[in-house]
């Protein structure tokens, strides 16, 4: 077997996986910041009631809730900003090679090659085909650059392999691969 090909993952792809974390980075300081804003509400909805003289005055209890609301907003933004942001070199066109010995992949910065007896097991997504390699984590192999041939080519040696059951249901399926725009 020999498959071999040239991909560039749109930074698009990154930002779908890295999305969801961001998100849950970012909840801490968006709940701080609407605790703050209630607080700063119920404040100013009760400042007859208070006999403190600093809190009479309306603007200076929005200035004082509205100051660490809008820290809290920012630090929220910087990290799912800093989740969000993919580094360039992880964009850059891959030569991707499979063969009888090895997983290979390669950019003008880098190579790393697998031999199959680290592959532990393999799982399949729509978008790639994800090897779990011992000591090493894990190697993806993009799909949408395969044709239909290659596919079936490396899900049989695979199989033969024990490495992803022969039942895996995409035997015949249609290519239900979510291509991923240019952004």
């Amino acid at each position: 077997m020999h498959i071999e090909f040239t991909f560039a993952r749109p930074q698009r792809y990154f930002r779908t996986y890295a999305a969801p974390k961001a998100r849950h980075a970012a909840l801490p300081g968006v709940l701080t910041a609407g605790v703050l804003v209630l607080l700063g509400y119920a404040v100013v909805g009760f400042v007859d009631d208070v006999a403190w003289s600093w809190l009479s005055d309306v603007p200076t209890v929005i200035g004082f809730f509205a100051v660490p609301t809008g820290y809290a907003l920012w630090r929220a933004w910087r990290s799912y900003a800093a989740l969000m942001n993919v580094p360039e070199f992880l964009s850059l066109p891959r030569q991707y090679r499979v063969d009888d010995e090895a997983l290979h992949a390669s950019t003008d910065l880098s190579a790393v090659t697998f031999r199959w007896p680290l592959v532990q097991t393999v799982w399949v997504t729509p978008e790639a085909y994800v090897f779990g390699v011992r000591n090493f984590g894990i190697f993806d192999l993009p799909r949408v650059p395969l044709t239909e041939q290659q596919d079936a080519e490396l899900r049989d040696f695979l199989a033969a392999r024990d490495l992803l059951p022969a039942d895996t249901g995409l035997a015949d399926s249609p290519r239900s691969r979510r291509v991923v725009s240019e952004a």
